[in-house]
C-alpha cells in the first residue's frame, strides 16, 4: 500500500482478545449492507470486524427494525469504523441500497449482502482495485471492469 492511501491503525475491537493485533482502516471506504433484519446478519458483520483491514464507514439499511444490529455495530466502532442503521419502512433491495447509497460520504463504497460472510482481505483487495482504477466497478470476485466492460 502507498503512504498516500488513507490508512489509520486502530485496535482489534475483539474484547476477550488479550494479544489485540493492529489493523488498518481504510477510511475512504464505505461498506453499504442492506438487510431485512434477519439474525444472519451477525456473520455478515462478524466477518467484517475479522478482517485484516476495516472500512472508515459501515451503514447497515435495515428493513426489519432490528435493534440487535446496533449492538454489533458497536463492536465494529469500538474497533475503528463509523457505523450507522439505517432504519427503513419500505421492502427491497434496490430501494434499501438507493438509500444507503444516499448516505455515502466516502470516495470509495462496497456493497455486501446480510447473508454473506466476506473474506479476511476483501476489503483491502478491493480498495486496492478501486484506488488503482478510481473509474471501474469492482464486482464481488474481485475482477476490476472498466466502463467498456473488460476486465482489467
Amino acid at each position: 500500500m502507498s503512504q498516500s492511501e488513507p490508512l489509520k491503525a486502530s485496535g482489534s475491537g475483539a474484547p476477550h482478545n488479550a494479544t489485540a493485533r493492529k489493523r488498518q482502516i481504510a477510511s475512504d471506504v464505505t461498506v453499504v449492507i442492506p438487510t431485512l433484519g434477519r439474525p444472519i446478519i451477525e456473520k455478515c458483520l462478524t466477518s467484517i470486524r475479522r478482517g485484516a483491514f476495516l472500512p472508515g464507514e459501515i451503514i447497515v439499511v435495515d428493513q426489519g427494525d432490528n435493534t440487535s444490529i446496533d449492538g454489533l455495530l458497536a463492536e465494529l466502532a469500538a474497533a475503528g469504523s463509523t457505523t450507522r442503521r439505517l432504519p427503513m419502512k419500505g421492502r427491497g433491495r434496490a430501494a434499501a441500497l438507493n438509500l444507503g447509497l444516499e448516505a455515502v460520504a466516502t470516495p470509495f463504497v462496497l456493497i455486501t449482502d446480510d447473508d454473506c460472510e466476506v473474506d479476511r482481505d476483501w476489503l483491502r483487495i478491493m480498495a486496492e482495485q478501486m484506488r488503482r482504477h478510481p473509474q471501474t466497478a469492482v464486482t464481488g470476485a474481485g475482477k476490476v471492469m472498466s466502463a467498456s466492460s473488460a476486465v482489467i
